[in-house]
């Protein structure tokens, strides 16, 4: 007879798997309970007549049964676009506050278009019940940023200039760690995101009317990802800012960028993060025929302060055709790269490279395409640095967060295809 603790041990480790744990619950009445209530773990509510039956269900699910609220740690409130955009108040609000008072282990939350001011008054004061054991905080907001600007009132644009505060709709004390706002176009349904990571200094999610508006916050880790020709100068000189802003506690910055609508010259520049240790730029162009100008532009920035950055790892993630990739500019992207490694003899330079169409053998697929990378990379080659390929499956999606906050938490197709890719190694 197993101690229930090692029950719990095993089941938390199933907890992204539901399949797995109902397979659990029916192989014998003592997994039955345990399984069941792990299958709380994530719960999503969406304003929409469909879920309307659910979310009722788990109010009286939450009166009734009080050992289900501690195992709710990851939950989603999504609101319908249409009342975001007309600034209704949802439909959940009635349920919300009491639901809130029960739900005090949430650790990751997110909120798909409701925002403060969607939120009736208890809403907003019974989130802050979540301050104790929050530790992500998902903001999703389509539209656009200077509507948002537009629309929160000025008092919480003022809270948020305040490096100790939080969120507009909470006065408690800062997140530990917050995943901060991914700002969708509402004409396009692109992505035109800036993603906040921090371990330990106080932060401030970063959204649309934030990034106007002047603040103090130090980051450790930066994420933006963006494709719009129209809101990339707003948006590039706001991400200037937050690295100026966060001077020598940057360690890790990502960006990936639509290169056809964007140039970092005049926007972006890293003199103010010497101890940036990894940097992984993402071209979203799907033709994928060329290292683009903006990849070699960004680099030749980098090059300019390189000799003050602590850089261990390089990474870029393209996409090519099936046969290879036939990326043009390769000669000047090898002197770069081999001008970055430099007296670093632990540097990693990565390729993650990701098929545009399905190959008949994805190791074959990478195999010949790391050849074909280290062939064009002679300088690289030559130096001291590690060469790091990977192959990436087709379906892998190229974003580069490792949580997407799309309706969700993890990003289901990353996670699933992981394990199947192939990394290949070279040194000089």
């Amino acid at each position: 007879m197993l101690p229930v603790e090692m029950w719990f041990s095993v089941i938390d480790q199933l907890r992204d798997d539901p399949h797995a744990l109902a397979a659990c619950s029916l192989t014998c009445r003592s997994w039955r309970t345990v399984a069941h209530l792990h299958l709380f773990y994530t719960v999503l509510l969406k304003d929409i007549s469909a879920y309307m039956r659910f979310w009722r269900l788990l109010e009286r699910l939450l009166e009734k049964f009080p050992d289900i609220p501690p195992y709710v740690h990851d939950l989603t409130i999504a609101m319908s676009p249409t009342l975001a955009v007309v600034g209704a108040h949802t439909s959940l609000d009635p349920v919300m506050p009491r639901m809130l008072l029960k739900l005090d282990h949430v650790e990751v939350l997110t909120l798909v278009h409701w925002r403060a001011i969607h939120m009736s008054e208890d809403t907003r004061s019974n989130l802050q019940a979540f301050f104790p054991s929050l530790r992500v905080l998902n903001l999703v907001v389509r539209e656009r940023l200077r509507q948002a600007a537009r629309r929160v009132p000025q008092a919480h644009r003022r809270a948020l200039s305040s490096r100790q505060a939080g969120p507009p709709f909470l006065d408690g004390p800062p997140l530990q760690d917050v995943l901060g706002a991914s700002l969708h176009s509402a004409m396009r349904r692109t992505i035109d995101a800036v993603t906040v990571f921090n371990d330990s200094q106080p932060v401030i999610p970063a959204n649309g009317w934030i990034l106007e508006d002047p603040f103090e916050v130090r980051l450790r880790r930066l994420e933006a990802m963006w494709d719009s020709a129209e809101l990339v100068t707003i948006l590039g000189l706001s991400l200037g800012d937050l690295l100026q802003a966060s001077g020598t506690a940057l360690e890790h910055l990502n960006l990936a960028i639509q290169s056809t609508f964007v140039s970092p010259r005049g926007h972006l520049t890293l003199s103010h993060n010497p101890n940036l240790r990894s940097l992984t730029l993402t071209d979203v162009n799907v033709r994928g025929r060329s290292a683009s100008d903006w990849l070699r532009e960004f680099l030749a920035l980098i090059q300019l302060t390189h000799a003050s950055l602590r850089l261990q790892e390089i990474g870029l993630n393209l996409a090519g055709p099936s046969d290879v990739p036939l990326l043009q500019g390769w000669s000047l992207l090898d002197r770069q790269l081999a001008d970055l490694a430099k007296d670093r003899r632990e540097l990693v330079i990565t390729f993650r490279l990701r098929p545009m169409r399905p190959p008949l053998d994805l190791d074959a697929w990478t195999r010949d395409t790391a050849n074909e990378v280290v062939k064009r990379l002679p300088y690289v080659r030559a130096g001291r640095a590690w060469l790091r390929v990977v192959g990436a499956p087709y379906r892998y999606e190229m974003y580069p967060f490792e949580m997407y906050p799309q309706y969700g938490t993890a990003s289901s197709s990353e996670a699933a295809t992981k394990d199947e890719e192939l990394e290949l190694w070279f040194r000089g």
